[in-house]
């Protein structure tokens, strides 16, 4: 699949600041300059109008830019839009990334948590929180500087075929994505709280335990009388061969259904990679999970002379 790339102009100005204390403190000057950026699959929206795969930036996104301290750049544009300009205050600019931290105080250790929850809502991925991305600051040396982020997660589009399946004309509810061997890295580490090197996209688990399934939510529950696709974010941390079971949830006249089916993936899935997985569900093994019905009782004390529940 070829990678879209879509300029992007961030401009950056900055302004001086100096405290009068009674320390000695080195004194930076702060200057204005325009920063030229280019953007690998900038996913903070998706357009998929007509099925397609749209990058674009949403408005008062806020990228951070680390210099000496970390400080939030907010874009301009006030519509969705391939390209975006971004403003801030900075000392000596040397890395961004998106989305911004207000906690980071560490370049090569910065927080970043992978929502295992994620949510379809419109038809599109809502995933302007997830959406990781680092850039280095150069200098052109005419007084120009450039940065091109690169994507550091991978993203999924599931092509859903319910021609056929035991849940066609059905609503969807849901999607999940589950590393089958607890062995690998992807069971550890598919998604959680992580650590993630700016100066070159490395992310680390923060805390130690499984983190194996990703939860995908279709909140307009789309009617499956077509193939329906999701979108979801995830860590590159398969390796080709892996298994993985992806886990369906459908509902209609009463009733809700859940279907599973594994596969052995054939590519390595990278960072900055997006790939589409697509789901014939008549491959799929169903179970009709019936509501339970709730049935309404009396218990009068007066006819039950004995205890429910021992006090001694």
């Amino acid at each position: 699949m070829k990678k879209l790339l879509f300029p992007m102009l961030v401009a950056m100005s900055f302004t001086a600041c100096i405290n009068d204390t009674t320390e000695e403190i080195p004194v930076v000057e702060l200057k204005k300059f325009e920063i030229e950026a280019s953007v690998e699959q900038t996913r903070t929206n998706l357009d998929v109008a007509n099925g397609a795969l749209g990058i674009l930036w949403a408005p008062n996104e806020n990228i951070g830019v680390f210099g000496s301290t970390n400080q939030m750049f907010t874009s301009n544009n006030t519509t969705p839009a391939g390209k975006a300009t971004f403003s801030g205050e900075s000392d000596d600019p040397q890395y961004a990334y998106y989305p911004y931290c207000e906690e980071a105080t560490d370049l090569n250790a910065v927080p970043f948590y992978l929502n295992g929850e994620q949510q379809m809502v419109d038809g599109e991925p809502v995933i302007n929180e997830i959406d990781l991305k680092v850039g280095q600051i150069k200098t052109d040396g005419d007084g120009t500087f450039s940065c091109k982020f690169k994507q550091c997660l991978t993203l999924l589009k599931f092509v859903l075929d319910p021609t056929g399946s035991e849940v066609e004309n059905l609503a969807l509810d849901g999607i999940a994505l589950t590393a089958d061997d607890p062995n690998t890295s992807a069971a550890e580490s598919l998604c959680g709280d992580f650590l993630v090197d700016i100066s070159t996209g490395k992310l680390v688990p923060a805390v130690d335990g499984y983190a194996d399934t990703i939860n995908l939510t279709f909140e307009d529950k789309p009617t499956m009388n077509g193939k329906v696709n999701g979108w979801m974010m995830v860590n590159p941390v398969f390796e080709a061969g892996e298994s993985i079971t992806i886990t369906v949830f459908a509902s209609g006249a009463g009733k809700s259904y859940v279907g599973y089916n594994s596969y052995n993936l054939k590519k390595t899935l990278n960072a900055g990679g997006a790939y589409s997985l697509p789901l014939k569900l008549s491959d799929f093994t169903f179970e009709s999970l019936d509501a339970p019905q709730l049935l309404t009782f009396e218990l009068h004390a007066a006819d039950n002379t004995g205890k429910i529940l021992s006090t001694q």
